[in-house]
């Protein structure tokens, strides 16, 4: 049973790595929120300036997937809670590892810290979106 979970787990972890590597979707004007946009319209591509609309726009993808969360796991057995829980903490373990890997590419560059911004933001969304469906 353990093992069967964990193959679960794996599989799906893996499936996630894959659409990381895509690029962001061709939607992202409507995927992200106004002030990202907003924001990175005004950025100038400049590395460090839109490396800081990223971690805002992290932030409130992230508030959003703890709401998403915190919705789910009100509607879940206790058996559903703490494998939730699990699958959780393994997810967010995942995300910060995928990242750093996509960013370890550029890491003695200016844009390593904006493609790691970029990734934690874009897989946020991409969990939130995966626990509002469920």
């Amino acid at each position: 049973m353990v093992r069967t979970s964990l193959i679960i787990l794996v599989v799906s972890v893996l499936s996630l790595a894959g659409s990381a590597q895509a690029s962001q979707p061709s939607s992202a004007k409507a995927t992200f929120s106004k002030k990202y946009q907003d924001c990175m319209d005004h950025a100038g591509y400049v590395d460090a300036q839109m490396s800081i609309c990223e971690d805002d726009e992290f932030a409130r993808q992230d508030a959003g997937l703890n709401l998403a969360y915190r919705s789910l796991i009100a509607t879940l057995s206790p058996v559903r809670k703490i494998a939730l829980q699990k699958a959780e903490r393994a997810w967010i373990t995942f995300r910060d590892a995928q990242c750093e890997f996509e960013a370890s590419n550029d890491a003695n560059a200016t844009l390593g810290p904006l493609v790691y911004s970029s990734c934690r933001k874009l897989l946020t969304y991409e969990r939130k979106q995966d626990l509002v469906t469920r």
